[in-house]
């Protein structure tokens, strides 16, 4: 796992706060309400994970595939620990990720997240929003640290190749006019 964002900021003599996969003990981790909630709360970066979907989408998410621990398929079916892996993000177009729901089951491991419908999103909805957000209400900007996980076992399975998953992230980064550090 690397780390690939860090923007250039001069050394601080103060503790950054880091909102991992948002305010996950709020609301649904890796979506743009759990972002906003860790942006209210005054984070200095947005922590989260991103894999590509078939379409050769950046999609925020932790794991390559809809976790069972707090997904539910299109019909409402919750998935199951056993298969989990066969609903595989690398495998669905972005059309297909966005039926699921991430959100509206919680999650046991924080009693107090929110239960509200929530699907993954899309790195730049991400970055878009939150922008949007801090600008609306006056906030410094966030920063974003986005992790790529890859794992040679993984290769076309899971995710692409290294040499493809990141020129797709940075292809990303760059619509947005982000600045980056590999």
């Amino acid at each position: 796992m690397v780390p690939l964002i860090y923007p250039a900021m001069p050394i601080k003599n103060q503790i950054e706060i880091h909102g991992h996969r948002g305010a996950r003990g709020l609301f649904p981790e890796n979506t743009i309400t759990a972002f906003i909630e860790a942006v209210k709360l005054g984070v200095d970066y947005l922590e989260m994970d991103i894999v590509i979907s078939k379409d050769n989408k950046v999609v925020v998410s932790h794991e390559a595939w809809m976790n069972s621990d707090f997904c539910t398929g299109p019909d409402g079916k919750e998935i199951e620990k056993s298969s989990q892996e066969n609903y595989n993000l690398y495998k669905m177009n972005y059309s297909e990720i966005v039926r699921y729901d991430c959100g509206k089951r919680g999650n046991k491991e924080f009693p107090t997240q929110q239960s509200i419908p929530e699907h993954k999103p899309l790195l730049w909805e991400v970055v878009t929003k939150v922008d949007a957000f801090t600008n609306a209400n006056n906030l410094p900007p966030v920063n974003f640290n986005i992790e790529i996980k890859s794992e040679m076992p993984d290769y076309n399975i899971f995710n692409p190749k290294p040499e493809i998953f990141v020129s797709l992230v940075l292809l990303e980064l760059k619509k947005l006019h982000i600045v980056y550090f590999v």
